[in-house]
Formats: C-alpha cells, sequence, structure tokens
C-alpha cells in the first residue's frame, strides 16, 4: 500500500447575518414656491445584507406629533400645501426583510423671509 500525506487548507469565510438597514441619509432638499411644496430626495447607505424594500417618511408640523406621511419603494416625496410660516422637520426610515431601522437624523426646516 502506498499512501500519500494530504494537506488540507482551511478557508473561513465571513458572511455577514442581514440587519436592519442603517438610517438613510438626505441628499437633495428644494423648497418650490407655486405651488409651495418641498421635495425631499433620500439614499439608503447600507441596507443591512437584505435589500431595502420601503421607506418610511414621517414629518410633524412645530411641535405636534409625528404622522407618517409616505410609505413607499421609491426615495423621494413631495409635500404638498405647506406654510412657509411654520416650522417642519422630518426623519426617514428604511425596512427590509429583517425589520425597521433607525430613522435619520431629524431635519429641521425653517423659511425666514417668507
Amino acid at each position: 500500500m502506498n499512501y500519500q500525506k494530504q494537506s488540507f487548507k482551511r478557508v473561513f469565510l465571513f458572511v455577514p447575518h442581514p440587519a436592519p438597514p442603517l438610517p438613510p441619509t438626505v441628499i437633495k432638499f428644494d423648497v418650490l414656491t407655486d405651488p409651495p411644496a418641498l421635495n425631499i430626495t433620500w439614499r439608503a447607505w447600507d441596507d443591512g445584507n437584505s435589500p431595502v424594500t420601503m421607506f418610511i417618511l414621517e414629518y410633524k408640523v412645530n411641535d405636534r406629533d409625528w404622522k407618517v406621511q409616505y410609505i413607499s419603494n421609491i426615495n423621494y416625496y413631495v409635500l404638498h400645501e405647506i406654510d412657509f410660516n411654520k416650522v417642519y422637520y422630518f426623519r426617514i426610515s428604511a425596512l427590509n426583510a429583517v425589520g425597521k431601522g433607525k430613522p435619520s437624523k431629524v431635519l429641521k426646516v425653517t423659511f425666514k423671509g417668507r
């Protein structure tokens, strides 16, 4: 019998587990004047190793409660019928198969000189 010594190489692969997505980042913000509206565009930077399926945009006016305004897989929204005399706050969350991620930093919008 002829025995040959065999050598084996061990290979380790790191496969991250899916997690909720990180907060989206606002990349563009436009004020429209006629009619009064706010156009917001954002990007999901890290999907948590599971594709982002939806975005949730929440907003509040002055110090009122947060309202869910928009749930969609599209990364922009136009909020119509705004009042230039009020202060608006926005935050955006992303959703994937694992769950809802943390919301973005709150974006405060004020209109000076209007």
